[in-house]
């Protein structure tokens, strides 16, 4: 980083830092989704043993 200026890097590292929040922002949001749509498929087929029984 030592080649860039002051003035780049003042820009730059704003940019990067909101760059990694959002992948990491993507990240747990999709893993939170894919969660729900496991707990949802759990519960339906339970309720579907105990309708059966």
């Amino acid at each position: 980083m030592q080649y860039f200026s002051g003035r780049l890097r003042r820009v730059l590292f704003p940019l990067m830092l909101a760059g990694t929040a959002a992948v990491f922002y993507y990240l747990i949001d999709s893993r939170f989704d894919r969660t729900e749509k496991y707990l949802d498929d759990l519960n339906k087929k339970y309720s579907e043993t105990l309708l059966q029984e």
